[in-house]
């Protein structure tokens, strides 16, 4: 859901060449509430949360995909996939990578 309303957002024009305008949080937050009538979904701390993670998620996952050519992806289990050896490698590079091979990916 979330992703959802933030791509209308960067349709509706609230997306610059340097990230969003102020006041997106609070769009997001008032969109969900349309969206999803009685949450306690707010924009700080659940969706800044969340938007933290997925840059965390983002950055590593970039560094893995453009850096390394032994990784691969399985669309089937929707996991990463290499040998532990060059997991270690990863890991060891990128920390925040440690619970990324087990997790699936849309």
């Amino acid at each position: 859901m979330l992703v959802e309303l933030t791509k209308e957002l960067v349709t509706k024009g609230w997306k610059t060449e340097n990230g969003f305008k102020p006041g997106y949080l609070l769009k997001l937050e008032s969109e969900m509430f349309k969206k999803i009538p009685g949450t306690d979904l707010h924009a700080n701390p659940h969706i800044t949360s969340r938007i933290t993670i997925w840059k965390k998620f983002h950055d590593s996952l970039q560094m893995m995909l453009n850096g390394n050519s032994r990784i691969g992806f399985n669309p089937t289990t929707r996991l990463l996939e290499c040998h532990d050896e060059c997991w270690a490698r990863i890991v060891k590079a990128d920390p925040n990578a440690t619970n990324m091979r087990y997790k699936p990916w849309p």
